[in-house]
């Protein structure tokens, strides 16, 4: 009996050591320890479960309240601005969500106010632009700076039509006469300074205004029958496509640049805002969203 109870203790004890060798081993050993690690984190982030992100929510309905409180202010809303109109809204949802996270609000302070507020906190001290910058805009943005073509030129005139005209009207201009000593007084400045097409041809007709704006430069060039008499005219400077050149629009390109630097930066800064928050709106309004 004794015999066979030393046997079972003996055997048990080699099994305890085999067990205590294998988990020795086993504690040891990296790769099982990178596995438990990663299941107990999967596990963890199973259980809590995701943090829900607060919703705004622009259904169907919300939008038409939009375009309706919009069309109530202008009159008409298209359908690209009904998109503008919803753009304009979740940005308006995002920041004065923001200004009550700071805790902007006041007593009586209102959504608009909150809002206003809270893009000016997110708009960003821009430095001041280099010419190269100011340049590298301007290129880019031409389209923004043109104008009406535009024409100025000193003119010989009859208001009495062609019949009071020299018959060497042209070698009395090409001699360097003073048009005062060759024409007749007109209602319009001599000469012409710099004007726009539209007016132009409000003074002269459409026609004439035409006539003078294909003149070449330096060069007398007439009968033109106009609205008001008989013209001869050359042209002094003339812009038939209506650039402006950047020396015009200096002064206000700097403002516009800031402006525009400015509103880049508030927008990356929506666009962070966005990521915390689900934004639902209707498929065909998905571009609204920052």
């Amino acid at each position: 009996m004794c015999v066979e109870e030393n046997a079972k203790g003996v055997k048990g004890f080699a099994m305890t050591e085999r067990l205590a060798s294998f988990f020795r081993s086993v504690y040891r050993e990296p790769m099982l320890h990178f596995l438990l690690g990663a299941v107990l984190i999967a596990w963890l982030l199973q259980s809590g479960g995701e943090e829900e992100l607060p919703v705004i929510v622009v259904d169907e309905a919300k939008v038409k309240e939009l375009v309706r409180e919009a069309e109530a202010g202008t009159g008409n809303v298209s359908s690209l601005s009904a998109e503008a109109t919803v753009s304009k809204y979740i940005r308006g949802e995002l920041m004065y969500r923001e200004a009550l996270k700071r805790e902007l609000y006041r007593n009586g302070s209102f959504r608009d106010s909150l809002v206003r507020e809270m893009y000016q906190q997110l708009e960003p001290v821009i430095a001041e632009p280099t010419e190269e910058q100011l340049r590298a805009f301007y290129k880019e943005n031409k389209e923004r700076y043109r104008a009406h073509p535009s024409v100025s030129f000193e003119h010989v005139s009859w208001p009495n039509g062609e019949e009071d005209i020299p018959e060497n009207i042209g070698e009395l201009l090409e001699s360097g006469m003073s048009v005062k000593q060759v024409g007749r007084p007109m209602p319009m400045k001599n000469p012409m300074p710099e004007t726009l097409l539209p007016l132009l041809e409000r003074q002269l007709g459409k026609d004439a205004a035409g006539e003078v704006m294909e003149s070449k430069e330096g060069e007398w060039v007439g009968p033109i029958r106009s609205n008001i008499g008989v013209h001869y005219v050359r042209v002094l400077s003339i812009n038939r496509t209506g650039e402006l050149p950047y020396e015009r629009v200096a002064v206000v390109l700097k403002g516009h640049w800031l402006s525009e630097q400015r509103e880049r930066a508030v927008e990356e800064s929506l666009r962070e805002l966005a990521r915390e928050y689900r934004i639902e709106v209707p498929e065909r309004y998905r571009g609204s969203i920052p």
